[in-house]
């Protein structure tokens, strides 16, 4: 290799023997650094930007790895702990918003339409046992449809098999707005428990009536109403 040629060699047209040669300069005690043909350091630089980039792409890899065998053993990615701000319809083109429930424990019950067949039997098991208490108008239930994905030309059609009874209102959550701010899990019904000042006490997701389940629901229900007045 001649090193008293002045002109610089691409990086990519560098092979291992003219890698090797500058190394072994670079790395010699007997040569000083400021003696070595600017060249030579040139592609020993252009090299280690290399490297380094080379390995920040393997780093990121391997965080990309762990991130996905980690997730599914249970971490639990980031949710709103309090009942968050909306301003959403129901079935019958009433309005509702968070200020609707402020100072009330809320129940809310939310799926997507695989989940929603779960949902009535949830939500009268929870009625009928607070009823049992006469604790049934101290609390408020706040039903949610995720309706994410469903295309603008089928919103009618969609709304149209809601129940037509004005007490069984549902919001229409078109957009998905409380299944991404509480990670709803798909295909069953989720049970969220807001105490009066709008902090989650609990929440779970279930399927078909599971009496345990029921009674840690209604356990975090009593412990959680507010004074009568």
């Amino acid at each position: 290799m001649n090193y008293q040629n002045p002109e610089k060699i691409p990086v990519g047209m560098l092979d291992n023997s003219s890698a090797m040669d500058c190394k072994n300069i670079l790395c010699s005690p007997e040569i000083p650094l400021n003696l070595c043909p600017l060249n030579c350091i040139d592609q020993m630089f252009d090299l280690g930007i290399i490297l380094k980039v080379k390995m920040l792409n393997c780093r990121l890899k391997y965080f990309v790895v762990l991130i996905t065998l980690l997730l599914p053993a249970g971490i639990i990615l980031a949710q709103d702990s309090t009942l968050i701000r909306f301003e959403l319809k129901d079935q019958f083109n009433h309005v509702r918003t968070e200020k609707d429930f402020q100072s009330k424990l809320t129940i809310l019950v939310g799926s997507d339409h695989n989940g929603s067949k779960y949902n009535d039997a949830w939500g009268k098991s929870i009625h009928d046992s607070l009823a049992g208490k006469g604790a049934q108008n101290r609390v408020e239930f706040l039903p949610v449809a995720d309706l994410r994905g469903v295309p603008f030309f089928l919103k009618g059609f969609v709304k149209g098999k809601f129940p037509k009874e004005p007490a069984r209102w549902i919001l229409m959550d078109w957009k998905g707005q409380f299944a991404q701010a509480y990670n709803f899990v798909p295909a069953e019904c989720n049970i969220i428990v807001f105490d009066g000042n709008g902090k989650i006490v609990h929440q779970t997701s279930v399927q078909e009536i599971d009496p345990l389940q029921l009674h840690k629901i209604l356990d975090r229900i009593f412990a959680n109403l507010p004074e009568e007045k």
